[in-house]
């Protein structure tokens, strides 16, 4: 990513350029020394909807599908900075939410520990029975050894990576009686839910976000396909 930044004296009175490269492995980009110039939590890398009339809509609609099976454990992937994982967390839920970006998961942590703080084990911030990881999902999902009951996917526009959708379509999975997946572009929703044979869409609701454009946020409530 770069970063751009006003010129300004660094410590000791050095020039600072204009432009500053920063670049992570994700999972990795808390340990050491943060950058000066590294986004935080209210920074351009939390990302936020401009439309916040119809975002809140929208996250009403995802809070009540994902309550509407009284679930117990839910994987929030993608969780940006956990608005989400806060509220299910409040009616009593117990949360992953998986974020790769750095300032997104701390945000995300910090709601979830203003609910109720706890201890948290390396790489891992905890809330009482909640947590947030910071990762790709792709790779969060492979080293967690929990079963859930119902999924949130809220990827970017390039949708989830293969990975996600064979981990969904897995045996091992099948007490997980619900998915819920936000798309912010019907072509890579169309292509994912091709992936996902094993699962029937129960509902869809789109939300425009941005009236008069092509763009549209939808939201796929999906069931397990039962014979």
């Amino acid at each position: 990513a770069v970063w751009w930044t006003p010129a300004r004296p660094a410590h000791g009175g050095r020039p600072v350029s204009a432009s500053r490269r920063v670049s992570a492995t994700a999972g990795t980009a808390t340990g050491g020394e943060r950058d000066d110039y590294a986004p935080d939590g209210q920074e351009a890398l939390a990302f936020a909807q401009v439309n916040a009339g119809i975002a809140e809509r929208l996250r009403a609609h995802v809070l009540a599908a994902v309550l509407s099976g009284t679930p117990r454990r839910v994987l929030d992937g993608y969780a940006g900075t956990g608005l989400l994982s806060e509220r299910l967390a409040a009616h009593g839920v117990h949360v992953v939410a998986v974020e790769s970006d750095p300032a997104g998961a701390e945000a995300a942590a910090q709601r979830l520990q203003r609910l109720q703080r706890g201890a948290a084990p390396s790489g891992i911030e905890c809330a009482g029975t909640s947590m947030v990881v910071c990762d790709l999902m792709e790779r969060a999902i492979a080293a967690l050894d929990q079963s859930f009951d119902v999924v949130v996917l809220n990827p970017p526009r390039r949708g989830v990576h293969p990975a996600v959708t064979a981990w969904l379509e897995a045996p091992a999975h099948d007490r997980l009686s619900g998915v819920v997946y936000v798309s912010c572009d019907p072509a890579t929703l169309a292509r994912d839910l091709a992936r996902l044979p094993s699962w029937r869409v129960e509902s869809v609701h789109c939300f425009d976000m941005f009236p008069q454009t092509a763009h549209v946020e939808t939201v796929c409530v999906l069931r397990r396909e039962t014979a």
